[in-house]
């Protein structure tokens, strides 16, 4: 900790900055800074691996001595502001990266499709002849890498399961092919029971898949996840306008 007053009589003494003081004065506002919240956005966003691990282990999904732990927010990007979750290829969430060395660190990452008409592959649930892109519900999930031969644009991928194994993953269809998974779209997949397969974190843009449902994430953010969190990991994903997130 700084001592702010021997530093306030050093200046004075000296009627004037001078390198050793300088030092001095940065070394205390960067040590701070790190302990005290970030603002961002409209909330304040803390640093702090406890408060997210706290969050977790609150959510049923606390952390392994063995195995990183990554709390997708959906809905909040990295400057804290909250939004609605919509069809657009952005990367407008957040991954918080929580290793079993108890260190943090955050990605931006997209939790929601990029496109609103369906690929080959994506099934039509509401039989009105058109595809239907869906999002996986929040919920806990583990995330298993794939062998190197199956990698995404030159970078790692991770299949999703359910903490079971399962690659059926409950998930939201957008039937009406539009940029919003409205609460009736949500309400009605719940009821018919729809879930997602084939669901991946993967790297985005050029040289990769359409989004349709996959966790994405830019170039250096993918190779950042894949060299912290090793061969698993388990996967909470939140919404942030229906939970209240650190």
């Amino acid at each position: 900790m700084c001592d702010r007053v021997v530093v306030a009589r050093f200046i004075q003494v000296l009627g004037g900055w001078t390198l050793a003081p300088i030092l001095a004065l940065t070394a205390c506002v960067s040590a701070e800074a790190a302990a005290e919240p970030v603002e961002q956005g409209d909330q304040a966003v803390t640093a702090d691996y406890d408060t997210y691990a706290a969050f977790a282990t609150r959510h049923g999904m606390a952390p392994r001595s063995n195995r990183a732990l990554v709390i997708g927010i959906r809905g909040r990007d990295l400057t804290g502001n909250v939004h609605s979750a919509r069809v657009t290829r952005t990367y407008d969430d957040t991954l918080v990266v929580l290793t079993p060395d108890q260190r943090m660190f955050r990605l931006a990452v997209s939790t929601h499709p990029w496109e609103t008409v369906g690929k080959a592959g994506v099934p039509d649930v509401d039989r009105d002849g058109r595809a239907d892109v869906g999002m996986i519900r929040p919920g806990k999930y583990l995330a298993v890498r794939r062998e190197s031969s199956r990698d995404i644009a030159g970078a790692r991928t991770y299949q999703v399961v359910t903490a079971a194994g399962s690659d059926r993953l409950p998930g939201y269809r957008n039937t009406d092919q539009d940029d919003v998974y409205s609460a009736a779209e949500r309400a009605a997949s719940e009821a018919r029971g729809d879930v997602l397969t084939a669901v991946l974190f993967h790297q985005g843009g050029d040289g990769a898949p359409a989004a349709v449902g996959c966790q994405v994430l830019d170039a250096d953010g993918i190779r950042r996840l894949a060299s912290e969190v090793g061969a698993r990991f388990d996967y909470l994903l939140v919404d942030a306008n229906e939970v209240e997130v650190p």
